[in-house]
């Protein structure tokens, strides 16, 4: 279930980032083409909250939390905790996601992304020794 909210979110977030942009360059009425010249897109797009730094984002950790989910279901390992960290992981990028794409306080951003990051390298910790210990039995 994590798994899905997880996809969910980018999901939510593509659709996000293409509704932004393509109401901005609407309003802006610059020629479509235009947006190939980087200095023309970034007098277009607000870098102040920009949906697709967060679409980007959303492949850099989350593929770790996605090969655990997969390592996790191989080994048979699911239980609560993991049910929890991968819950606290989903939630806090939800939260990081939200600050993102709406008012980017980086405080809060960095907050929510580092409670993310530590529920994903608990989980990847008690992953490495659950695997370790199969491999010495």
């Amino acid at each position: 279930m994590p798994l899905c909210a997880q996809v969910m979110l980018t999901f939510l977030v593509w659709v996000w980032m293409y509704y932004t942009r393509l109401t901005t360059l609407y309003r802006s009425g610059m020629p479509v083409q235009d947006l190939a010249d980087e200095a023309k897109a970034q007098a277009v797009f607000s870098p102040a909250v920009n949906p697709s730094d967060n679409f980007e984002n959303l492949f850099e950790l989350p593929t770790l939390f996605y090969t655990g989910i997969i390592v996790i279901f191989s080994i048979q390992a699911t239980d609560t905790t993991y049910m929890l960290l991968a819950w606290s992981f989903v939630a806090f990028r939800f939260l990081h996601s939200l600050i993102h794409c709406f008012f980017n306080v980086i405080k809060l951003r960095f907050s929510a992304y580092l409670f993310a990051s530590i529920a994903l390298w608990a989980m990847w910790a008690r992953i490495s020794i659950q695997v370790l210990q199969k491999i010495v039995e």
